[in-house]
């Protein structure tokens, strides 16, 4: 289905409670960014259909600018993408009517998701799955997964600062300055009453996110899932972790425990 403005129309995938169970609880998945988008697009159907197996509502969507949304990538932004994860909120209330709402990010998602959270969309659960903290640090992951890619292709290596494109994506400098900037540990998602961190590997940027949470009052976890070869990857590093089973099964239940009131 398509939902939003006329202006700026976002694709979305709708489940509806599929098993026994009937929830009055639904989950909004956000997607990483288009780099890791492909990579990602397995794994977040069977997340959705796992929830809804289990009870849950449950929508994913397209940011604009990305997959079978409205718009070109160039004219998107952090702020763009923020409020898409407000409006999908919005609309998976109104499809549901159910009266909780939790939030699932991937990477750049993850982050987007508790942005929104601090701006105003309210979450039972916010679950950060393998979270960009540090902006800065993500831009050269992607940098670097860029470069493996063209070694292999054997493509001329292009200057890191202000590439029009990585891993064959546009990638407008303005969108690389904004997300250079990114770092959730200075500020923290106002409405979730639980944050739940879960990772394919071990990092410190994971604990000081768990940390700066804590020390801000905000009730969180840190949980590390690991299955088979965590070099298991789509273009070198990138598809680390991106079929992990075991975390999509870590999550639901996480989910599942989220009762109405």
């Amino acid at each position: 289905m398509f939902f939003g403005d006329s202006l700026r129309k976002l694709y979305g995938v709708y489940y509806a409670p599929t098993g026994a169970k009937r929830r009055r609880h639904s989950v909004l998945l956000c997607y990483p960014g288009v780099q890791e988008y492909g990579t990602s697009l397995w794994g977040f159907r069977r997340l959705a259909a796992m929830l809804a197996q289990d009870g849950h509502h449950v929508l994913r969507f397209d940011y604009f600018g990305t997959g079978d949304s409205s718009g070109d990538v160039e004219d998107a932004s952090i702020g763009v993408w923020r409020d898409d994860i407000q409006q999908a909120a919005a609309e998976l209330r109104d499809l549901s009517g159910a009266r909780q709402l939790s939030v699932v990010g991937k990477r750049l998602g993850a982050a987007l998701a508790a942005q929104a959270c601090s701006a105003g969309v309210s979450a039972e659960r916010l679950v950060l799955w393998d979270p960009v903290v540090s902006g800065r640090d993500y831009v050269a992951e992607l940098e670097m997964w860029d470069e493996r890619r063209n070694l292999l292709l054997l493509h001329k290596i292009r200057p890191s600062n202000g590439r029009p494109e990585l891993l064959g994506y546009p990638f407008p400098s303005a969108l690389r300055r904004e997300l250079m900037s990114v770092d959730l540990t200075s500020e923290a998602p106002r409405t979730p009453k639980r944050v739940v961190i879960f990772a394919g590997e071990q990092r410190a940027a994971y604990s000081t996110l768990r940390n700066a949470y804590v020390t801000r009052g905000i009730q969180s976890d840190l949980r590390y899932v690991t299955e088979g070869d965590p070099g298991e990857s789509v273009a070198g590093a990138q598809g680390r972790a991106q079929l992990s089973g075991s975390i999509l099964s870590e999550i639901a239940a996480e989910l599942g425990e989220v009762i109405a009131a």
